[in-house]
């Protein structure tokens, strides 16, 4: 009988193409691989084909198991104080909230479920490990209100992500999460953490995709062109900071030196101050608001360019435009903005985005109603075009009608 021109690849499986052609060598084959032990009901992992996903589990396995262990000794090394003299929180910063949720999980005296959360939220991560390693403290000390644990530091209260650790948005939307305890300055990159008698500290973060952050520091009273003062990185530097003059005896009560090593207001300060400085190195502009922008630029400077306005001049205009009742002078005024706009088109044109976001935040701080409008258009175009989509969704939710400027600023007052 003739043989089949495909041999032993053939793909026929007709037995009379088979009994035809002398191809049934392969059935004998594929059916002596059958009959093998590595067929059998019993030892099935061990079929053909599934090595490669069982060394897979493998792998993923060791992995999750170093990671883990990674986890846990971080948080044995935070809780005790342990590492090198002089750093501050050696643990490192989880990305997700089911990485923390794995953590908490894993640790001893952790029965509260106020201890982490269930439900992972996009509007309100990633979140730097910091953060959680607070809110243990803070539950630590005052299991009944957490959230008040370090009131007697001017009043403070832990607010925004805490209100959602402690159970309070579990129903919230994202457009609810996004404005939840937003300020009508706080601008996107911001998201007020605690609130005292003076003023209130935010997370600052340049994208929205980066756990790393900054906090930084609001007065209440500046409504209008509001200063950002940047106080350090970590939540700790906060509680420094608001503790002003009575910082020994706040670190004693909370961060006892006997156990925390690092927590001595020297130190705190000085690590606070490297942190600053650190970001300085990277930040160009000149915002109204002094905390400066963290965008892109390649080495042919491409990414940013001066507003090139004199600052004062257009701070003034700004202002006329909120405060004035001449409508002549306000619609000269605005003739102003749109010129500066223009150029900020040129600029974005030629890839300098970092210009549009410099000139949103300055329309933005000035808060004023009447330039929300062009804030919000300047603000959106920025983040779009640098990638930045979630602060154009708060953008977009904090702007609707009646929001920005509302009088409760916690959904759950």
């Amino acid at each position: 009988m003739p043989e089949c021109k495909y041999g032993k690849k053939c793909y026929r499986k007709n037995e009379d193409h088979i009994r035809e052609f002398h191809s049934q060598s392969k059935v004998q084959e594929e059916e002596k691989e059958k009959k093998s032990p590595e067929f059998s009901s019993e030892n099935e992992p061990k079929k053909r084909g599934n090595k490669r996903t069982i060394d897979k589990e493998f792998e993923e396995e060791e992995i999750t198991q170093k990671k883990e262990a990674k986890v846990m000794k971080g948080v044995e090394e935070a809780e005790e104080g342990e590492g090198e003299e002089g750093q501050v929180e050696t643990m490192e910063e989880y990305e997700t909230v089911e990485e923390v949720v794995e953590m908490d999980e894993r640790e001893e005296g952790t029965a509260d479920p106020r201890a982490h959360t269930y439900l992972h939220r996009s509007p309100f991560s990633p979140q730097p490990q910091s953060i959680y390693s607070l809110w243990k403290k803070a539950l630590h000390h005052d299991s009944l209100d957490p959230r008040g644990a370090f009131s007697e530091i001017n009043g403070l209260r832990l607010v925004g992500f805490f209100d959602f650790l402690a159970g309070d948005l579990k129903e919230a939307t994202d457009d609810e999460i996004r404005i939840h305890a937003r300020y009508s300055t706080d601008l996107p990159e911001m998201q007020t953490i605690m609130v005292s008698n003076a003023g209130r500290y935010a997370l600052w973060r340049d994208d929205p995709a980066q756990s790393s952050s900054f906090i930084v520091y609001v007065k209440h009273e500046d409504d209008h062109f509001t200063k950002i003062t940047m106080v350090g990185d970590k939540p700790v530097h906060a509680l420094v900071h608001a503790a002003g003059d009575g910082v020994d005896a706040i670190l004693d009560k909370f961060y006892p030196s006997s156990v925390y090593e690092w927590a001595t207001a020297a130190k705190l300060k000085h690590d606070a101050k490297a942190a600053i400085t650190r970001r300085s190195k990277t930040a160009i502009g000149r915002p109204l608001h002094t905390m400066r922008l963290n965008v892109p630029v390649d080495k042919n400077d491409v990414g940013y360019r001066s507003l090139g306005v004199d600052l004062n001049k257009m701070k003034r205009t700004m202002t006329l435009i909120g405060e004035s009742t001449e409508e002549v002078a306000k619609k000269k005024k605005m003739a102003e903005l749109r010129e500066i706009g223009t150029n900020v088109q040129l600029a974005n044109d030629e890839c300098d985005f970092g210009t549009g976001l410099e000139f949103g935040h300055d329309l933005f701080i000035a808060n004023y109603p009447n330039l929300d409008p062009m804030a919000k258009r300047y603000l959106a175009m920025a983040y779009q075009l640098l990638g930045r989509f979630e602060f154009g969704a708060i953008v977009n939710a904090h702007m609707e009608e009646g929001v920005r400027r509302r009088k409760k600023v916690m959904l759950n007052e």
